[in-house]
């Protein structure tokens, strides 16, 4: 405890010097208070016949999100009148998010139950600052761990967890459906089994890509310093989305024994190495000459400047909202398709004083029925089982403009057909040092300034002492194979 006391402290002079906590919502808005049902002693607090519970609820996102989440709230006040809870929207994740946090829970006013980072929650459990998910559950008769999709636990510790993933996001090749029928080109598969292989993807992006004169990436006359459609945009800084295509490829981020990074290995290089031919060789893919002012590929997709969009099922939320012709289709493959399961974290503090009320409300808010919209326009896919049968996978998941007919085959079935694999975040421990460490390095070969051996050289020597294996029941990518 004297070791989370005085990160906290450190961490909490560093805001006050960036100013970032003045630039955040003001914690003692809340009618309790304190703005939350914490105590600096953890104590639990017992509740009398007819005594109202107050909670404070932190959550990160669009505007949309707090709209969404301020009404899911507000429904569950009114239908538990004896928990009344305040939700406290912090626009920022990340360091922002952290940043806020820390400073409240400096001051012993600090949520009951919220989002959290989810490098700053593995930190923060090991000061026992999280009350253990699992025991909540046993606890409770009407909950089991059955009920929620397979590998979305945050694991600590052994049969131990933070929490569970707040959503789950794939990712998949959304695309303008115009833009391959003006080309002439077959949309992309919808069937895992059909997946296109990478080399017949390329291909493709080829048909898609043209410059200002009409000529494609296999014409002799083809500018391709002057192209007005790109086959795919895809932002390859995201060592997550790097990661489905070297699991695709029987590569992962660390050796199978998790001692070692693995990114030196001929399967790992294959990956890197055709990621940064499909900007450089081929011509298929933007540069991405400033990663900090990459453009938006949901409006590129929109305008036709790119036909496919490689990305997470989060932007559905935004394609829906635009009036252009899409379609979803598989990842492409090296040897395998693949996919990952991938969000962030949502905890219940242990010094809340009320830990009955809070597992009340963190069920609701894994329920869609408490914030329908956020499902049902793209935002959110749920985490429980049952919400991908029918009747309920209807009522968020289809007829709707968020959920083409594509969405079912190509990303919601992902979750149960053995293509998808935790992502880093959940499996691999230390994940943020790592990340970075390696992103910067691989920068430069996604800016073309070095090779993918010179590269993977320097990430070895930079953070292959930072390795620490896998987060507890978790393993190497090849053990989620079927």
């Amino acid at each position: 405890m004297m070791k989370f006391k005085k990160a906290i402290a450190a961490l909490l002079a560093a805001v006050l010097v960036m100013g970032c906590v003045c630039g955040c919502a003001d914690s003692s808005s809340s009618s309790s208070g304190s703005s939350a049902g914490t105590s600096s002693q953890g104590e639990e607090a017992s509740t009398g016949s007819g005594e109202t519970v107050d909670l404070l609820y932190t959550y990160w996102g669009s505007s949309f999100e707090k709209e969404a989440q301020a009404s899911a709230i507000a429904t569950f006040n009114e239908e538990h009148p004896n928990i009344q809870v305040e939700a406290l929207h912090i626009p920022s994740s990340g360091s922002e998010y952290v940043a806020k946090l820390t400073a409240m829970t400096a001051s012993g006013t600090n949520p009951d139950i919220g989002y959290m980072d989810v490098s700053t929650a593995f930190v923060w459990a090991q000061d026992d600052q999280f009350y253990d998910i699992f025991e909540l559950i046993d606890q409770d008769p009407d909950w089991d761990k059955e009920k929620y999709v397979d590998d979305i636990f945050y694991m600590y510790d052994e049969g131990k967890s933070i929490g569970t993933t707040s959503s789950i996001n794939q990712r998949a090749i959304f695309y303008n459906t115009d833009c391959f029928t003006e080309a002439g080109v077959e949309l992309p598969p919808t069937d895992v089994n059909e997946a296109w292989t990478w080399d017949e993807f390329i291909e493709v992006a080829k048909q898609l890509t043209f410059d200002a004169n009409g000529n494609t990436p296999d014409s002799p006359d083809f500018d391709a310093t002057n192209i007005l459609q790109y086959g795919v945009y895809w932002n390859p800084n995201t060592l997550l989305e790097l990661g489905i295509f070297l699991d695709s490829n029987g590569a992962d981020l660390l050796t199978e024994d998790g001692t070692q990074l693995a990114l030196d290995t001929p399967e790992a290089k294959e990956v890197i190495q055709a990621i940064h031919d499909m900007i450089y060789v081929h011509h298929v893919c933007p540069i991405p000459n400033d990663f900090s002012a990459m453009p938006d590929g949901t409006t590129w997709l929109a305008n036709k400047q790119c036909a496919m969009f490689i990305t997470g099922q989060w932007v559905l939320l935004d394609i829906a909202k635009l009036d252009f012709n899409y379609g979803i289709g598989q990842l492409p493959k090296f040897k395998e398709a693949r996919n990952v399961k991938d969000a962030g974290v949502r905890v219940i503090f242990k010094n809340t004083k009320y830990p009955e009320q809070a597992w009340e409300l963190y069920k609701y808010l894994a329920n869609p029925e408490g914030a329908m919209a956020l499902y049902e326009e793209g935002l959110w896919m749920p985490t429980l089982r049952e919400w991908y049968d029918e009747p309920k996978f209807s009522e968020w998941g289809a007829d709707n403009p968020a959920h083409p007919e594509s969405y079912k085959p190509v990303i919601a079935d992902s979750l149960f057909n053995g293509s998808a694999t935790p992502s880093y975040t959940l499996r691999i421990a230390n994940y943020a040092e790592l990340n970075n460490t390696i992103t910067p390095l691989l920068q430069q070969i996604w800016l073309d300034t070095s090779s993918v051996d010179d590269v993977v050289q320097q990430i070895n020597e930079q953070a292959g002492g930072l390795v620490q294996g896998f987060n507890p029941d978790n393993y190497h990518a090849s053990q989620y194979r079927e």
